[in-house]
């Protein structure tokens, strides 16, 4: 990964961070994910270079672990995740984190991602992402294929889940954005 990347994903991190008041690591990991697909399907091109794998708990990518590490004026403390895990909790910075290596696009596919997402639990999150059809391609342990995925259309996001986040979409350009218990609700509602 070039410089200049490591900046534009510490970059979409701080976006994140700016936008709640704390994330753990494993819901920063799956909304990035979920961001860098958002951006393959309306842009045809990713939001971040990080190589994510298949594991237990969805997608991981030692690059956003590295980055979190590594960002400057974040408060970060211990915590014990919703699954009973010890982890670390980032904490909204009091004064909004400079975010000059991400465009007006990218920040247009982070807002959309948060409106359509922000209803659902990391768990769930987690649960969209093994839904793609990205995730499936891969064993256990594996890279995520992006250079398969970015060459075939076919491989990208089922045609439901597509529907479901244009709905959304829409829904928060008419300022009337809905919120979901469930994936399961998200793709209900984009059907009717």
């Amino acid at each position: 990964m070039k410089a200049s990347d490591d900046r534009k994903l510490e970059d979409v991190i701080r976006f994140l961070l700016n936008h709640h008041t704390f994330l753990h690591e494993k819901r920063i990991q799956k909304l990035v994910f979920l961001a860098d697909l958002h951006s393959i399907q309306t842009r045809g091109r990713r939001l971040v270079e990080a190589d994510f794998k298949r594991y237990y708990h969805g997608v991981y990518s030692e690059k956003i672990a590295l980055a979190l590490q590594s960002l400057q004026g974040v408060d970060v403390r211990p915590d014990t995740g919703p699954d009973g895990a010890p982890t670390f909790v980032f904490l909204r910075p009091k004064k909004a984190l400079p975010t000059p290596h991400i465009t007006r696009e990218d920040r247009k596919i982070l807002e959309e991602i948060l409106q359509a997402y922000k209803s659902l639990s990391t768990e769930e999150l987690a649960q969209v992402g093994k839904s793609t059809l990205l995730w499936e391609s891969a064993e256990f342990g594996e890279q995520l294929d992006y250079d398969a995925y970015l060459r075939d259309p076919s491989s990208r996001l089922t045609p439901q889940m597509k529907k479901a986040f244009e709905v959304a979409i829409e829904e928060r350009r008419r300022g009337r954005p809905k919120t979901y218990a469930t994936v399961d609700d998200m793709v209900a509602d984009s059907r009717s």
